[in-house]
């Protein structure tokens, strides 16, 4: 997250996933992110909730809700679902 040529001190990052492992294929997770800028300013905090399914050790697939706050004057939440 932080580059010489950017230079200024490192952004803060903050990311926490707990799971719940239903079975060997299945799993419900939530994800928290947070990120400040150099700034101290703009706080993009974000929360995921998804499924994993792996039907076989070399394939995963997983399916997530996403809700981001935009740090933009008057900042607004977005959502938005990735599938991947």
């Amino acid at each position: 997250l932080h580059s010489a040529v950017e230079g200024g001190p490192p952004p803060l990052a903050i990311h926490a996933k707990p799971a719940l492992h239903i079975n060997k294929q299945w799993t419900v997770f939530y994800r928290f992110n947070r990120l400040q800028s150099r700034s101290g300013i703009a706080k993009m905090p974000g929360h995921a909730i998804g499924l994993k399914f792996q039907p076989i050790p070399s394939i995963t697939l997983h399916a997530e809700f996403i809700m981001k706050h935009v740090a933009a004057p008057g900042g607004f939440w977005v959502a938005g679902t990735v599938h991947f």
